[in-house]
């Protein structure tokens, strides 16, 4: 074989062993977080009394809840977040399927990383990534279906940048953090000035389903207090307050923070090197 056949073997080899791992995560019960059990036992009540059931908290919803991890807090993610897991649980309501979803998921992620970078390395990356392969697969946190849309949608913006904007509306109902896209998404739109005005029309019609959630419970009463005040996020600017970090090991933390400024520092080179600065 050639060096690059060889290279192709190494790497096919090293995606399929992580996804091996991968799958065994998804078989092991959270030990980090406790935030599954909760998405999956709401969508399992929105499934048989609807969906205004997100306006109240598992232990008003039965008492017998109580153990669960926020069984206090009513639900106070995003409108998509919700449906995705009342399919989860219509489907399977287990930690296993749920994980198993979010695992695939971040496999066509790391597929739609390589579509936009064309850069294999970057996207392997992504896939092995601890951050992901860990809070993804092991703890089931659902980011991997943010991701689809934010990556979808700069996928979108290079030849349907209308469609972007939807899609990038799509992403902010699923957790408030993708509306930190927008100006860039602005930005770059207005570049097509015919069609800008059509841009906004298609991001304003992507919050449709917030709009008729809003009417059924009050979903955005619940979902922005939550944002600026939530402090168990494993990212923060100030890695030396152990207070915001609950129960995680400081090498946890440590770790954590150095994969999120490499990544991050990978995808700014990444920038410059495709030229995308200059394309603007």
């Amino acid at each position: 074989m050639n060096k690059k056949a060889i290279w192709t073997f190494i790497f096919v080899l090293l995606f399929v062993g992580i996804g091996a791992l991968r799958f065994f995560y998804c078989t092991q019960l959270p030990i980090n977080t406790g935030d599954l059990p909760r998405h999956i036992y709401h969508g399992l009540y929105a499934n048989q009394h609807g969906i205004d059931t997100a306006g109240k908290t598992l232990s008003e919803l039965d008492p017998k809840w109580e153990w669960v991890a926020w069984s206090d807090v009513k639900y106070n993610y995003p409108i998509l977040t919700f449906l995705f897991f009342m399919l989860i649980a219509k489907i399977s309501p287990t930690l296993f399927f749920a994980k198993l979803a979010l695992t695939i998921i971040e496999a066509f992620n790391t597929l739609l990383i390589y579509k936009y970078s064309k850069d294999r390395l970057l996207a392997f990356l992504f896939w092995i990534s601890p951050v992901s392969v860990w809070w993804v697969s092991h703890e089931g946190q659902f980011e991997p279906l943010q991701s689809l849309f934010m990556i979808g949608a700069l996928c979108l913006l290079r030849k349907r940048p209308t469609w972007a904007f939807l899609t990038l509306a799509l992403a902010i109902q699923v957790k408030l953090t993708a509306i930190l896209m927008l100006p860039y998404f602005v930005f770059t739109g207005i570049r097509y000035k015919k069609l800008f005005l059509t841009q906004m029309v298609f991001f304003i019609t992507g919050f449709l389903p917030s709009i008729v959630a809003q009417c059924i419970y009050p979903m955005m009463q619940q979902v922005i207090p939550s944002g600026p005040t939530f402090s168990c996020s494993p990212y923060r600017w100030n890695v030396f307050d152990k207070t915001i970090y609950a129960w995680n090991p400081a090498w946890m933390v440590v770790l954590y923070q150095l994969m999120s400024y490499v990544l991050l520092g990978l995808f700014l080179w990444g920038i410059i090197k495709w030229r995308e600065i200059k394309s603007w």
